[in-house]
């Protein structure tokens, strides 16, 4: 190989490694983690002792749908957090299969709304809007 040729092949290179790290750089992207905290049992006890009323969504870091309803979680979570205690279920870790098994879970994202005496209220499984989860959360702050 000539001189030129070298030349262009280390440039090429050089190219290809400052484009990795940019695009290193820009897609640090991280996931949400779906999972709080403490055990979801102890916030839900805690949540009855101190009468209020409960939003749970039992979820898994590896379920796309979940990903998704974790912006509608965070959204409405800053604007109740102060009247619904906010609890995250992750159906993934062994020490929440007996929560999930008594709520009978199936598929998630499953979220439930329980009243503070620990009463469901709402139940849905899937993606829901984050207009429909401020109007069943108003119906449990009122």
């Amino acid at each position: 190989m000539n001189k030129l040729a070298v030349n262009k092949v280390a440039i090429l290179i050089g190219i290809v490694i400052i484009g990795l790290l940019i695009y290193k750089q820009f897609d640090e992207r991280t996931e949400p983690q779906l999972s709080q905290e403490g055990s979801p049992q102890i916030a839900i006890e805690n949540a009855v002792e101190n009468n209020k009323p409960m939003w749970l969504m039992f979820t898994s870091d590896r379920c796309p749908a979940c990903i998704e309803m974790y912006d509608v979680y965070e959204q409405v979570k800053n604007e109740y957090k102060e009247d619904v205690a906010f609890i995250l279920i992750d159906v993934d870790n062994e020490e929440n299969y007996e929560l999930a098994r008594d709520f009978d879970i199936r598929y998630i994202p499953a979220i439930f709304i329980l009243d503070s005496q620990g009463e469901k209220l709402y139940e849905q499984v899937g993606y829901i809007p984050v207009e429909e989860m401020r109007l069943q959360l108003d119906k449990v702050v009122e």
